[in-house]
């Protein structure tokens, strides 16, 4: 893999992320990027998008491919980026990533629109529980069970 590919690379991510041709070229000629592997570019061109600085943002590049939860500040970490989320959709992500380490094959797939998930919906209330959710959100899945409109609606909530 050759330096001015990596260089390219780099500057299609930043550019694709609105970054201004000064700064791209400041940040292609920063010797720390040298230190940034090739999956980290992308991260590295959305920690610019998101206004860190040039320290910080090789920092994220460099960090680990994690995703770590923070229930105490409804936090969710992806590679070295911290993204803070209302309570629910929180809750939410931290279920499916509990169900995906439980699942030997694949992620949750959404209920059928005509059969709510009551099964799944009792396993999420104990969870929404223990996390201190919505009382709103346990009632509704108590009565109505898991469904797929409130699943992808809790998705959505953060775009």
């Amino acid at each position: 893999f050759s330096y001015f590919l990596f260089l390219f690379l780099f500057l299609f991510f930043l550019m694709g992320a609105g970054v201004d041709a000064a700064r791209c070229q400041a940040l292609c000629s920063d010797p720390a990027l040298l230190v940034v592997p090739e999956e980290g570019l992308p991260w590295v061109s959305r920690a610019i998008a998101l206004g860190y600085t040039d320290a910080a943002a090789f920092a994220v590049g460099k960090a680990e491919d994690v995703l770590q939860f923070d229930a105490a500040h409804s936090r969710v970490t992806i590679h070295g980026l911290p993204i803070d989320m209302p309570a629910t959709p929180f809750i939410y992500y931290f279920w499916y990533a509990s169900c995906r380490l439980q699942q030997a094959e694949g992620w949750f797939t959404n209920p059928s629109i005509r059969k709510p998930d009551t099964e799944n919906a009792r396993q999420l209330i104990a969870t929404m529980r223990k996390m201190g959710g919505h009382q709103k959100a346990i009632n509704d899945l108590s009565t109505k069970g898991l469904r797929a409109k409130i699943l992808d609606q809790n998705r959505r909530s953060e775009e």
